[in-house]
């Protein structure tokens, strides 16, 4: 077959989307004609529509000198390819070339949204929104607000609103601003907006098949049912989640996402093997990582793990690949190291045995940070703060960054705190801001580590707290408390305290603030359990001498024996102390009883002395 023939039979296949024969056909045309472009991109296509990137990756590499000379033809093509097989080096090698393609700034804007990055995502998207043509926009505002939504959750600036359009007509574009109020904590508007999103698509897909209607009714439909479980309760969620068809879904992480919902309603924990097999891990997990964001996929490995070692089954080769992906997530790395501790009981974590056992190893194994964290919970747990504060120190010492790690700083410095140790605080402190000051602050929880750190330092050292609030407003410059610090805003700019406290039950905190406040020596309980009320005792007031004009005495505040008037009673002949009376040469030869003031002489010496018979 000539290669004309080739490609008419390609164009033909590529407008019936039989993918299989398009990439067939193209890669007979590219073993004929290596520089063919068109033939290139339509089998990148039909890889793509297949799902197989792994394919796709080795004819990349095969015809990288034809990638390299039409990379603008081909940039949308490999953008997704780099975006789906998490190649994010060659994706930004990509970017830096200065492409001005609309496709590839979707597809970049994905990544982001896909790897944690919302705010470029968002700025990407809110860029796209100028000038867009209007087929596109309601595509846009819909993905604006799903970023947003995620930034509620993950971002330190979590006040942006939209700045798109509502579409009253779009059921996904109110499913995500449903999100964002479930992130804002308005559980009721936005299980009302959710209501309005499924009447909404049962509209729109009136005339769809049952299974592409219940494809898109499912998710809506599952976070009704997280939301009525949130509101009313288990028993009011169930009848949701009986109403999906669950056989019959075919999205993998709706069914994750029910199975695990469904068993969290079970008041009596439930056999985690069994759990784990109805789960279908760790296969069903593998089959949606793709359709995941990044920190969905860690959380998610994270809990398969747990599970795993709560059904008896070996986690230290996926606790190893976990910990490799994922470095800043710790607990698989607990759980492969307590699970090579043999008397170690799983079923009671928080027991005594327990708390010896992990602290021991904790102590031998400082570099395991996740096992160190672990043991100081299990010794805080026990009422053993020394062991808590012994043990992360330990793991401080053997690498101080790990101070960068709110986990481990906020639970020393909440230990400390618990033992009183106000020296280890300060210090403990200023060695944070050695870290922060000259670190790059990558994630959230860094950058609120910076903030509680810059607060508790006003108090010794202001200077250095100042320091760290100005790097703080560099990073979140939208921070009104951080501006009032900085004395850039008036106090008036933080707003009303109103809204805070409009549902404080303030009667409710009084009558459980009252029993603390009360004085213990206020009363006393009898043996019969009858409380009695002690009347309070008066002083009476000393009355003042009636002639207040007369010279008071010099030597009032001296003891009575030691004025210089005292007279003694005729027949004392000395002091009387625990061992019987004390003659006046012992009295001299020990010291005791001098007085700094002048002893009285004559007539009181005299009347000391035995008279003998005349």
């Amino acid at each position: 077959m000539s290669l004309s023939d080739l490609v008419s039979q390609l164009q033909i296949f590529s407008k019936s989307d039989s993918h299989r024969q398009v990439l067939d056909l193209g890669s007979k045309i590219l073993s004929q004609e290596p520089t063919n472009v068109a033939a290139f991109k339509q089998c990148l296509v039909a890889l793509i529509n297949l799902d197989n990137y792994k394919t796709a990756r080795e004819m990349l590499d095969k015809h990288s000198d034809l990638i390299a000379e039409n990379r603008d033809i081909l940039a949308v093509e490999l953008a997704y390819i780099y975006y789906k097989l998490d190649d994010e080096k060659s994706l930004a090698e990509l970017v830096a070339q200065g492409s001005t393609n609309r496709g590839l700034k979707h597809v970049l804007a994905q990544h982001y949204y896909r790897v944690g990055k919302n705010e470029k995502a968002l700025e990407i998207y809110r860029e796209l929104l100028n000038g867009t043509p209007p087929e596109e926009v309601l595509d846009l505002s819909v993905n604006e607000r799903a970023v947003l939504s995620q930034m509620k959750v993950y971002s330190e600036d979590s006040t942006l609103q939209p700045v798109s359009a509502p579409h009253s007509n779009s059921y996904d574009q109110k499913f995500n601003s449903a999100l964002i109020l479930l992130r804002d904590g308005d559980y009721e508007a936005s299980l009302e907006l959710l209501r309005e999103a499924r009447q909404q698509c049962l509209v729109s897909l009136a005339d769809y098949e049952e299974e592409e209607q219940l494809e898109e009714l499912a998710p809506i439909d599952v976070e009704i049912a997280f939301l009525t479980q949130l509101l009313s309760g288990n028993d009011a969620a169930k009848p949701f989640y009986d109403e999906i068809n669950v056989s019959k879904l075919k999205n993998q992480v709706l069914k994750v996402l029910i199975t695990t919902n469904l068993a969290s309603f079970q008041h009596q924990p439930s056999n985690a093997a069994l759990l784990y097999k109805n789960l279908g891990f760790p296969q069903s997990l593998n089959k949606i990582l793709d359709r995941l964001a990044i920190r969905q996929i860690r959380d998610l490995h994270r809990n398969e793990i747990l599970l795993a070692y709560k059904a008896g089954k070996s986690v230290s080769k996926s606790a190893a690949k976990h910990e490799h992906q994922f470095p800043e997530s710790l607990l698989p790395q607990a759980l492969a190291a307590i699970s090579k501790i043999t008397e170690f009981d799983s079923k009671n974590l928080k027991s005594l045995g327990n708390e010896k056992l992990v602290f021991r190893e904790a102590i031998r194994n400082p570099q395991k940070l996740g096992l160190c964290l672990f043991a100081a919970q299990l010794s805080a747990s026990a009422g053993k703060p020394q062991n808590a504060a012994r043990v992360l120190e330990a793991a401080v010492e053997a690498d101080s960054p790990v101070l960068l790690r709110p986990a481990v700083a906020c639970l020393l410095f909440a230990v400390y705190d618990k033992l009183d140790r106000e020296n280890d605080k300060i210090k403990l402190l200023l060695s944070l801001y050695q870290h922060l000051i000259s670190a790059e602050l990558k994630t959230v929880d860094q950058l609120k580590l910076l903030k509680f750190v810059a607060f508790q330092m006003i108090t010794f050292d202001e200077p250095k707290s100042q320091e760290l609030f100005l790097k703080l407003q560099s990073a979140v410059s939208s921070d009104p408390l951080v501006s009032v610090v900085l004395g850039g805003e008036a106090e008036t700019s933080l707003g009303n305290v109103d809204p805070l406290i409009l549902e404080v039950d303030t009667d409710s905190l009084l009558e459980q603030g009252l029993q603390p406040l009360i004085s213990k020596t206020s009363t006393t309980k009898t043996s019969k359990g009858i409380t009695r009320v002690e009347k309070r005792k008066r002083n009476k007031p000393k009355k003042l001498p009636k002639d207040l004009s007369k010279k008071l005495d010099e030597e009032r505040w001296l003891p009575m024996k030691d004025r210089s008037y005292y007279k003694p009673k005729k027949g004392k002949k000395g002091k009387d102390t625990q061992g019987g009376l004390v003659d006046q040469a012992t009295e001299e030869s020990l010291n005791i009883g001098s007085s700094s003031s002048t002893p009285a002489v004559g007539k009181k010496q005299a009347s000391k002395k035995k008279k003998g018979k005349k």
